[in-house]
Order: C-alpha cells, then structure tokens, then sequence
C-alpha cells in the first residue's frame, strides 16, 4: 500500500512538471532590419503571456538589450532597455516595439506588421514602422547579425539634442514662443521671446 502511495505521489509529480513546463515557450523574432530577438513567453491567462528575454537591436554589436513585454490577443509588445544609457548620444534609452501577430497557434512562421518608438530621457523621440517575423524555434535566430540599420540607434532626425518649439499663454494672455533643447534626463533648456509688455509689439528675449 505504501509502495502504491509514492508510486502514485511521484506520477503527480512528474505530471505537474510537465503541466508547468507547457507554459514557458521560448521563441525569436528577427525584425525587418535583421536585428534578432530571443524571447521567452509565460503563460499569464487566457490568450495573454509574459515575455522576456534580449534584443540585439545595435547594429552588430555584442551587446543584448534586455526584453520585457506581453503577447495577448495577437499583439506582441516588448520595451529593449539599453544596459549602458550614454545619454542619448549613441543608442537611445529604450525601444517599444508593437507587431500584430495573426498567423494562429500552428505556424512555424508569421510575418508581422507594426513599427517602434525610440525613447530618450522618458519621453518619445521618434515612431517609426518596422516589420518582422517571429519563430517558433528559436534556433533559427541563432545566426550572425547582419543587420541593415539599428532600432536603438540615434538617428540625426531624433537626437537627443534635438530641439522641439512650444508655447505659453500666462493669465493676463501673453504669449511666449519658447524653444525646448534636451540636455540630460527630465532636463531642458529653454531660449526664446515674451510678449509681456501689455500689447507692445518688442518681444523680451527670454533664457531657462
């Protein structure tokens, strides 16, 4: 009787190990600059899993981004997070990638359409769209980099010293044409005009 208990006790065992491990599946995703994803997915509920995992998403270089996101409802959506931020000046801070996923549960391949958002100093930088294909076996990501342009990289159109115009109107309705340049993170400074001498048409300049 004993001998029947643990045989029986070390079967639920081994059936709970394989319930849990039908739950993780790792698989890649190479976008269509030829950057590599390795990912792994963690069941969370109905239709929805965790992902994690790494992004070599510079151009070439040896160095992985770490990955974290979701996949539900046929979205993927993962953030690359760079390990070593340079303040903007190379690679960018972070990348959110959103793909449609729509090929069913049974494809070995699915080409997926969407696009991603560079992010410097917490705020969005550039949104661009970018394709890529996801795998079910991981393997075939294994290959060399040859990657034809870099997500993470700083483009010249999104530098971080870029400058973005805006304007203020205080409460007595004088208006402010400011300029914003980013100079490190949640900091700008700030150059531009004042119309604040009660409708007189010589504008103040204005430093901050």
């Amino acid at each position: 009787m004993k001998t029947q208990f643990y045989r029986l006790m070390f079967t639920c065992i081994l059936c709970i190990g394989t319930v849990a491990a039908a739950f993780s599946q790792s698989f890649c995703i190479i976008d269509d600059f030829g950057e590599p994803y390795m990912l792994m997915a963690t069941s969370t509920g109905p239709n929805c899993y965790s992902l994690t995992g790494t992004a070599s998403i510079t151009g070439g270089a040896t160095e992985d981004w770490p990955v974290s996101g979701t996949f539900c409802n046929g979205f993927i959506t993962i953030t690359a997070t760079n390990p070593n931020p340079d303040g903007c000046t190379s690679f960018v801070d972070a990348v959110n990638f959103r793909w449609h996923y729509t090929c069913g549960k049974n494809a070995s391949t699915c080409a997926m359409e969407g696009g991603y958002q560079q992010v410097c100093f917490g705020g969005v930088i550039g949104e661009f769209t970018l394709g890529a294909t996801v795998y079910k076996n991981s393997s075939a990501c294994n290959s060399g980099i040859h990657a034809a342009h870099s997500a993470a990289a700083v483009s010249q159109n999104n530098s971080a010293s870029s400058t973005q115009s805006f304007c203020i109107i205080d409460d007595f309705g004088e208006p402010y044409m400011l300029m914003a340049t980013s100079t490190g993170p949640n900091c700008y400074s700030l150059t531009g005009t004042a119309s604040i001498t009660g409708g007189a048409t010589e504008d103040w300049p204005v430093s901050g």
